[in-house]
């Protein structure tokens, strides 16, 4: 008898460890899927594809800019990683240099919208469209792909 209960305690503590264990493995998927930077081609998409963060930023530009917080939110971290990631082609210094810059100027843009500075909003946005030409020549890998 007493055998058959120190079996079942030794089979309880194997079928706790492993559940403990399986958690701490989903947990460490969650935190790399977490740490994981976003390509370019992603962050490309989410923020200027249709229906793209810069195109609900415009839309609440012509309503109320309160509606532009939470997607400024995710496209400021997504300008973040845009420079973590490798250049697609060119020059690496370039690719520095205008991922800064495209950073910087969504920050400025939030930072505008944050405040409710129509004006410096509206130049924020017209810098970031001005400025998609002059990376995509440099840094574009397949000028085809939308």
């Amino acid at each position: 008898m007493y055998r058959l209960f120190a079996f079942a305690g030794v089979l309880a503590l194997a079928v706790a460890f492993t559940a403990v264990a399986e958690d701490k493995d989903k947990d460490k998927d969650k935190d790399k899927a977490k740490d994981k930077v976003p390509t370019v081609k992603e962050i490309m998409k989410q923020a200027h594809g249709e229906g793209g963060l810069r195109t609900q930023v415009i839309a609440a530009s012509k309503k109320d800019w309160k509606d532009a917080d939470k997607p400024l939110e995710t496209w400021v971290k997504l300008a973040a990683d845009l420079g973590k990631n490798k250049q697609p082609i060119g020059e690496p210094d370039s690719w520095k240099k205008l991922t800064s810059e495209y950073e910087k100027t969504v920050k400025e843009l939030a930072t505008a919208v944050k405040d409710r500075k129509d004006d410096d909003a509206k130049a924020a946005l017209k810098t970031l469209t001005a400025a998609c030409g002059t990376c995509h020549k440099a840094h574009k890998e397949d000028k085809d792909d939308k």
